[in-house]
């Protein structure tokens, strides 16, 4: 995200970050995109307008075909919402996910509950698990580090790329 537009996203509600490259961004998924489109449209700030995920990345330059990116979104929608019925008659966000697995964990005993409660709060901290590797495959840009003997920055993704929920915008 630009600093121009640092105004208008928090005007829209946004909480802004810094990323480990001291980058502008917020959380994302974006908790304005709802319902398969952005509620703050038209009114988006233009470094919305300008990113393009490491799927659509693929898709415009040929990497993968309409039909496979149509596939990867819709397993991505369908672990967030928790399978496909859900995902049919829900609008469920990432902020919902996290509440949901925030309410599953116990601080001092780890996964919540017991018997039919314990077992659905483990199959929704895989999903939640299995989400985050998904988005990381396909959605998330490569991260850059800086190699001090070239002086230059260089993709990393793997084991040696740094976490962040803050993606750049």
């Amino acid at each position: 995200m630009r600093p121009e537009h640092v105004r208008l996203v928090r005007k829209l509600g946004l909480t802004i970050e810094r990323n480990d490259h001291h980058e502008l961004g917020f959380r994302q998924p974006c908790p304005l995109y709802q319902r398969d489109r952005c509620s703050a449209y038209p009114h988006h700030p233009f470094s919305c307008q300008e990113y393009r995920c490491a799927l659509l990345q693929k898709y415009e330059d040929g990497n993968v075909t309409l039909q496979d990116s149509l596939t990867i979104v819709r397993t991505a929608k369908e672990l967030l919402a928790g399978g496909t019925k859900r995902f049919a008659v829900e609008a469920v966000s990432g902020e919902s996910l996290r509440c949901e697995v925030a309410q599953s964990w116990d601080g001092e005993q780890g996964l919540g509950g017991s018997g039919a409660l314990r077992r659905a709060n483990a199959e929704l901290l895989l999903r939640a698990v299995a989400l985050d590797i998904h988005l990381e495959k396909h959605f998330r840009l490569l991260k850059k580090k800086t190699d001090p003997a070239a002086g230059r920055s260089t993709s990393m993704v793997g084991e040696d790329a740094e976490t962040s929920t803050t993606r750049p915008r």
